[in-house]
């Protein structure tokens, strides 16, 4: 059986292609081989971009953006498609005359993406069984099932829903039986359900879990692997949706099994003579401390000095000096680290513990040995609010660590989240600033996202003399300034851009 894995286009304002490595289809795609058939991915976001209208929905962004702009306190000016337009991605799709298409959607602020290549694909192949997959599907199936779209959403983990679908649809073989196939199996979905609905029913074992890892980046210096290893999240933050992809109970595949499937791959697609990178993208890995350094020892004693990141985040809670300093020592040149909310009774309100005083002290550790550190905190979360906010980034100003602010990104079924089962799904990106609820206004996120960039222009550690002059200017005004094309000199960012009176308060507090 041929069967097409397919990663749908991102329409967003950027898109980080190091970070971009599909693991999710990658893991599709071994089960598929596994049971004797054949895959071919078509990763599209990977096949170049092309600048695209900020759509209606996007329309109050408008305000926010200045044309022209760029240089290290800028917002963004341009959306971008990343990959190639829908009729041209169906078109490469028929092509191959698959079987099955087997689509994978992994998030889902990219759902209305999907839904356009979904469509875009019918038209040429109304025939053709068509499933859906991934955390943003997992989260709302209903968005993606109906006449002209997806047969069926197959929710959660592959490693259990996939394998009875290959089986029997091997000997039914049409669109009109897949439906009721997929009734039978575990996590399937083939009419609406009416709700969010939450964590998914069966998860994979720890035998079953498929270390997914590929190749993600190539550079004169290094090539970059990402690896996802464990599965699942017993915490209960109330900002977070992991658990409607892989389940609240922490797992791991053996550990022979992980670092042989990652020393597969790199052997597989390694360039000769260049260092390899390996960005392991789990959100939990550090919960079993004694795995993780495990694993990256391993993988050393293979591989050799290889380097090592994790920008999906780490839980800076599960770290000490020791740990800091064993993961030093096995090759991590960087932390990213995750604080989740700041401000410690909103963090208490989001679910989510806090400590603040050692998150500073092991920034302070890492500074100390000369390591770079980033601290990812959120901000635009349902309750939140101006003050919250501006003691955030006061906090990640003070700490010797870049800030990475992050603009809460809803999804359904989250608390507090309901809106969003109902409006488009790219307001639910962190980039379309739309103000969920309660919350903050898009001017005052555009004021956050603005500032969180001044921090880092604070901490570079080699500005040009240009820069040097506009971060002079920012301090000395306590005002925004950014460049324009055209203009020689820094403009000040106007009110309607960033709200000027949450600036004001950021600078005098």
């Amino acid at each position: 059986m041929n069967i097409a894995v397919i990663v749908p286009p991102i329409e967003d304002f950027y898109h980080t292609p190091h970070r971009h490595a599909s693991l999710g289809a990658e893991v599709v795609c071994t089960i598929i081989r596994q049971h004797g058939h054949e895959s071919i991915l078509l990763d599209f976001p990977c096949m170049g971009s092309e600048a695209t209208d900020i759509p209606g929905e996007l329309g109050y962004l408008r305000e926010v953006i200045l044309p022209g702009e760029y240089g290290p306190t800028a917002f963004f000016t341009r959306r971008r498609r990343y990959g190639p337009s829908y009729e041209e991605c169906a078109a490469r799709i028929a092509a191959l005359k698959p079987d099955l298409a087997a689509l994978s959607c992994f998030a889902f602020a990219y759902s209305d993406s999907c839904l356009k290549l979904l469509r875009a694909l019918r038209r040429l192949l109304p025939e053709c069984p068509v499933i859906v997959g991934g955390a943003g599907p997992s989260s709302m199936p209903d968005t993606f099932i109906g006449d002209n779209l997806a047969d069926a959403v197959l929710r959660g983990e592959a490693e259990v829903s996939l394998p009875p679908l290959l089986d029997a649809f091997l000997k039914a073989g049409s669109r009109k039986l897949l439906q009721s196939i997929c009734r039978e199996i575990p996590n399937g979905v083939t009419a609406p359900l009416g709700k969010p609905p939450g964590p998914p029913g069966l998860t994979a074992s720890a035998g079953e879990i498929q270390t997914a890892c590929a190749a993600s980046a190539v550079t004169k210096r290094f090539q970059q692997f990402s690896a996802s290893i464990s599965r699942g999240c017993p915490m209960h933050c109330r900002f977070c949706s992991i658990s409607f992809s892989h389940g609240r109970d922490f797992r791991l595949p053996p550990l022979e099994s992980a670092a042989t499937r990652i020393l597969e791959r790199t052997a597989a697609e390694g360039v000769p003579g260049l260092p390899i990178s390996i960005n392991i993208e789990d959100d939990n890995l550090l919960a079993d401390f004694g795995y993780c350094s495990a694993l990256l020892e391993r993988l050393t004693q293979q591989l050799g000095a290889i380097s090592v990141t994790a920008e999906n985040g780490m839980d800076y809670r599960l770290l000490d000096h020791e740990r800091i300093d064993r993961l030093t020592a096995l090759g991590m040149r960087k932390f990213n680290l995750s604080a989740g909310i700041v401000p410690s009774q909103a963090s208490l309100q989001q679910r989510r513990s806090q400590d603040l005083a050692l998150l500073e002290d092991l920034c302070r550790h890492l500074h100390a040995q000369g390591t770079e550190t980033v601290v990812y905190a959120i901000a635009g979360f349902p309750g939140d609010s101006r003050r919250q906010s501006i003691s955030a980034l006061q906090f990640l100003r003070s700490i010797p660590a870049y800030s990475g602010l992050s603009l809460f990104y809803p999804v359904p079924g989250l608390p507090g989240c309901a809106a969003a089962a109902d409006h488009p799904s790219v307001l639910s990106a962190g980039s379309s600033l739309y103000p969920w609820g309660e919350s903050l206004s898009t001017r005052e996120m555009a004021a956050l996202f603005r500032l969180s960039r001044f921090i880092n222009l604070e901490k570079h550690k080699h500005l040009s003399h240009r820069d040097k002059r506009l971060l002079d200017l920012i301090r000395r005004d306590k005002v925004l300034h950014t460049y324009i094309k055209g203009r020689d000199e820094p403009f000040e960012v106007p009110d309607y851009a960033a709200d000027s009176e949450l600036v004001r308060e950021f600078f005098s507090s």
